[in-house]
């Protein structure tokens, strides 16, 4: 059970970490506040959740077809 928090815990984390950088990338370089970001990493995380408790899809393979989703509604 601790391993498991940790690893929780180190994963969200490094996901959390990942976001500020690149809001911090893009306000650093144009100076204007980009939320596209945190806009296309709740719509990622909301399909995977569609596919894992509405459709029933693993874990592994809803996080994957989430990502080709999401990359592929950017312009």
């Amino acid at each position: 059970m601790f391993l498991g928090t940790i690893v929780t815990l180190s994963s969200n984390s490094v996901i959390l970490i990942l976001m500020s950088i690149g809001f911090n990338l893009t306000f650093g370089i144009s100076g204007i506040s980009n939320f596209a970001y945190g806009a296309l990493y709740i719509l990622a995380a909301f399909v995977t959740w569609m596919l894992l408790y509405l459709v029933g899809i693993p874990y592994l393979v809803s996080a994957l077809i989430s990502i080709l989703f999401t990359a592929s509604s950017v312009p």
